[in-house]
């Protein structure tokens, strides 16, 4: 299975990669909303999941949820933020582009695990 991570934190990026890889994903990073648009447009790559921080520096979670949904429709989108859930935006953000619902950042990567490996039938 394939992973495209974004994040502009390098630490929180590291440690999600590093457990995603021992869990025997292919991961991919990036650190922006542009990097992940060009990641999603490479016609040969296929995502299985696509994890995206809410707040990047060139824009927000969203916009990479949202390119995720056009080009690889069958990739399960997870929002990730360090914010309360209770923000609307973000809320309304998962509503409509994160199928594989919200992450709080600071909680452990194995909940993450364990919350995506049912959703891909694993």
């Amino acid at each position: 299975m394939k992973i495209l991570i974004v994040d502009d934190n390098e630490r929180i990026l590291t440690s999600l990669a590093s457990w995603f890889e021992n869990a025997e994903f292919e991961v991919i990073t990036v650190t922006s909303v542009g990097e992940a648009a060009v990641a999603l447009g490479q016609q040969f790559e296929k995502y299985d999941v696509v994890l995206s921080d809410f707040e990047l520096g060139d824009g927000d979670g969203s916009q990479v949820l949202a390119e995720a949904r056009q080009q690889h429709p069958e990739a399960l989108r997870i929002l990730m933020s360090g914010r309360s859930k209770r923000d609307t935006m973000i809320r309304t953000t998962v509503a409509v582009l994160a199928d594989g619902g919200f992450f709080e950042k600071g909680r452990s990567p194995v909940s993450l695990l364990e919350r995506i490996l049912p959703l891909l039938g694993g």
